[in-house]
């Protein structure tokens, strides 16, 4: 099974639909640690977790 995910992974149309995934992920990334929005969803509330 092993072997047939990665040659399905070395094909054009996986890379595509990886590279879509990638850059969204990329986005939200950015947008919740560059921006600081992980923050504003305790901003009423302190968090007590440690991620925060």
């Amino acid at each position: 099974m092993q072997l047939r995910v990665r040659a399905e992974q070395q094909t054009p149309e996986w890379k595509a639909r990886y590279a879509v995934r990638s850059g969204v992920e990329g986005t939200v990334n950015e947008f919740a640690h560059v921006h600081g929005m992980r923050r504003y969803r305790y901003d009423r509330e302190r968090c007590t977790c440690s991620t925060c």
